[in-house]
């Protein structure tokens, strides 16, 4: 939650943050090196911060750079 909180003082970070609850069901990282958990992480944390509730985040697809993840919430 902490680099949401921060990003959410730049200008662009604001936008961002703001547009989080229209992405779409799957959203894909083309470098993660080599940890898909670090976006989902920041994926969760920014959609929570957007009042996503009841939130799952599920990588697939994932080949060691690039990883898709499956994005749901109850709205």
């Amino acid at each position: 939650m902490g680099v949401i909180k921060g990003l959410e003082h730049t200008l662009l970070g604001k936008a961002l943050v703001s547009l989080w609850p229209i992405f779409g069901p799957d959203i894909k990282a083309s470098e993660c090196n080599g940890n898909p958990g670090y976006h989902l992480g920041i994926i969760e944390a920014g959609l929570t911060r957007a009042g996503a509730k009841n939130l799952r985040v599920e990588p697939f697809d994932f080949n060691g750079h690039a990883c898709s993840y499956r994005v749901r919430w109850d709205q």
